[in-house]
C-alpha cells in the first residue's frame, strides 16, 4: 500500500436477526464487516500516518442498531485514545444517508479540515450534521 493520509471506511449495513434466530455464520459476517474490516484498514494506514505526524481516519456507518453503533464507537474511541498526540484523528459518523455521495463528501471535508476533532461521533440525517454521544 502506498502513502495514506486520509482513510475513509464506509461500513456496509449488516443486519442480524433476533438473538436466537441469528446463525453463527451470520454473526461472524456482521462482526467482520462492522469491526474486522475497519480494524484491518486502520492497522495498515496508521504507521505511515503517525510517522508523518498527520492523518485522518473516518469510519462511516449506517445507524443499524445499538450493538453495531456501540461496537463502532468502541473501536473509534480506543484507536483515538491510542493515537492521541500523534497528529492522527479518528472519528465515527453514523448516518441514515450513508449512501448519498453528497453526504459522504460533506462529512469527509468537515473532518479532514477540523484538526482538533478526534474521538467524536457525528450523526448525519435530514436534520443536518450534529455531534452525538
Amino acid at each position: 500500500m502506498g502513502v495514506v493520509d486520509i482513510l475513509f471506511v464506509r461500513v456496509a449495513r449488516a443486519v442480524a436477526g433476533p438473538l436466537l434466530a441469528t446463525a453463527d455464520t451470520e454473526w461472524d459476517l456482521l462482526l467482520d464487516a462492522g469491526l474486522g474490516v475497519p480494524f484491518r484498514c486502520i492497522r495498515r494506514a496508521v504507521p505511515g500516518m503517525a510517522g508523518r505526524g498527520w492523518g485522518r481516519i473516518v469510519i462511516m456507518s449506517s445507524e443499524c442498531g445499538t450493538f453495531a453503533r456501540n461496537a463502532t464507537a468502541g473501536l473509534v474511541r480506543s484507536v483515538a485514545s491510542e493515537l492521541s498526540g500523534t497528529g492522527v484523528t479518528v472519528n465515527a459518523v453514523f448516518s441514515a444517508d450513508a449512501g448519498d455521495p453528497a453526504c459522504v463528501v460533506d462529512v469527509a471535508e468537515l473532518l479532514v479540515h477540523s484538526p482538533g476533532i478526534s474521538g467524536e461521533f457525528l450523526t448525519v440525517d435530514s436534520a443536518g450534521i450534529r455531534a452525538t454521544a
